[in-house]
């Protein structure tokens, strides 16, 4: 009876996990053999009541690949539109085959903001926030947090890019944002969080965490972190990026940035998130990297 409640629980819980994506289970303690085509192949071998082998293939993401198809959707979708101007469709002919142009053809904006939002804030001497504000044919302003640029691909591929203004130092003491303040590499490495493993990120609903990372970059103009968290509820596939980093003008500041690439979990695979992540990230890291607070 033992072994059966046993045996119960565990066609339960591959019933629970077969729900969410196999895309990024790979067994980091199996016999793998890489071969040069960029594929791995792994050997596993279990005992149920007998052995029973089982064999996984896990394909390398193409990045090229998949950014010159999102560039060539991006490109078509253009060629569909009827612009007038002529200049205005080479500039978004343009952007569509390097979306690092999107900063290029930007608007500078140098925001000044009330005094009533700086002391909300805890901000001292700084009075303005600039960012390149990307072109439109890429992003546009939506959302209610912060500065928030949407874009959204042909396949269904939602990005949003949130710029928060600076923290101060004074209202971060007992708030949600104090602990990652006091210890950035520490918050954005996720140690709570366990991959291959459903969790609570925040909202109360649980996600199945596929995969988390954290790597250095600039944010603000200053060295920061971003952390990475690629997971999936009953609704969506997401990847998420938190650009934060901690600046000094008179006092400390916590510079934080999120970015968010989503998609309906039955349209869209997470190579494709991979790939539009991919796509975008050379203008994503420009823009974040030249934030300035002043």
């Amino acid at each position: 009876m033992k072994h059966f409640y046993s045996l119960l629980l565990l066609i339960i819980s591959n019933y629970s996990f077969s729900q969410y994506s196999n895309y990024y289970n790979v067994d980091v303690n199996s016999n793998s053999n890489v071969n040069l085509s960029g594929s791995v192949d792994i050997n596993q071998n279990i005992d149920v009541s007998g052995n029973v082998n089982v064999n996984k293939t896990v394909t390398s993401i193409d990045y090229g690949a998949l950014a010159q198809a999102n560039a060539m959707r991006q490109r078509n979708m253009i060629e569909q539109m009827k612009i007038q101007n002529e200049n205005d469709r080479v500039v978004q002919l343009a952007i569509a085959s390097d979306p690092d142009k999107a900063f290029d053809y930007g608007t500078d904006s140098n925001y000044k903001l009330p005094s009533k939002m700086r002391k909300e804030l805890g901000w001292k001497k700084l009075k303005y926030m600039y960012h390149k504000i990307p072109h439109e044919s890429l992003f546009i302003r939506g959302g209610s947090d912060g500065y928030t640029y949407i874009n959204e691909s042909v396949n269904g591929i939602k990005t949003e890019l949130i710029i928060f203004p600076a923290y101060g130092e004074d209202i971060l003491n007992g708030s949600e944002m104090g602990e990652m303040f006091n210890n950035v590499e520490r918050e954005l490495s996720y140690n709570d969080y366990t991959e291959g493993t459903e969790v609570d990120l925040g909202d109360g609903d649980l996600s199945f965490l596929h995969k988390k990372d954290i790597n250095k970059t600039k944010v603000a103009r200053i060295d920061g972190f971003v952390g990475t968290l690629i997971f999936e509820d009953k609704y969506e596939k997401r990847i998420t990026d938190n650009y934060v980093a901690v600046g000094a003008k008179e006092k400390k500041y916590l510079l934080f940035v999120k970015v968010r690439y989503k998609g309906d979990k039955d349209e869209v695979t997470f190579e494709e998130l991979e790939g539009r992540r991919y796509y975008l990230q050379r203008f994503i890291n420009k823009t974040i990297s030249t934030i300035n607070y002043y």
